[in-house]
């Protein structure tokens, strides 16, 4: 069996649907069917822009988060599919 691994960035002070996202990225995983997810806060992280994010300045106001999804093939296009319907915007 071939395992896939889907890595999604955030940070502690996003949100979505009331709760900060990397925590509803781990329960909507879990809602379809991924084999594992797991929630690491970082320290710091560049962003895609080389931003520093860091949880030293501001109280962690934007403290880095890294949600890692382990899924199989079919897992990971059904994942792919729900997230494309969400309305994160």
């Amino acid at each position: 069996m071939n395992g896939f691994q889907l890595t999604f960035f955030t940070e502690q002070s996003t949100n979505y649907q009331h709760l900060p996202l990397g925590e509803w990225l781990v329960e909507f995983a879990k809602r379809e069917g991924a084999l594992g997810a797991t929630l690491v806060s970082g320290t710091e992280g560049l962003d895609h822009l080389g931003h520093l994010h860091t949880a030293h300045f501001l109280g962690g106001a934007d403290h880095p988060v890294t949600v890692t999804i382990s899924t199989d093939e079919i897992g990971c296009d059904r994942l792919l599919e729900a997230l494309a319907k969400e309305s994160f915007y």
